[in-house]
């Protein structure tokens, strides 16, 4: 998907989401503007399943992953 001669990405990219390790959120990057082309479009996410709430972790970032 990226094209790293003019640093950016010819389709939106998948949310790709990654249950925390006690099941109680999921993390992920989604596009936080109408058309996302950089990696600075991009923003990582948590959401706690039981009420959605949703929480902007990092801005810039892509495939986030738990850390144990």
């Amino acid at each position: 998907y990226f094209d790293t001669r003019i640093d950016s990405f010819d389709d939106p990219v998948p949310p790709a989401p990654q249950w925390s390790p006690d099941g109680q959120w999921l993390i992920y990057h989604i596009c936080d503007k109408e058309l996302c082309s950089k990696l600075s479009d991009y923003g990582i996410y948590k959401m706690r399943v039981s009420n959605g709430e949703e929480t902007l972790i990092f801005q810039g970032g892509m495939y986030p992953y738990w850390i144990k």
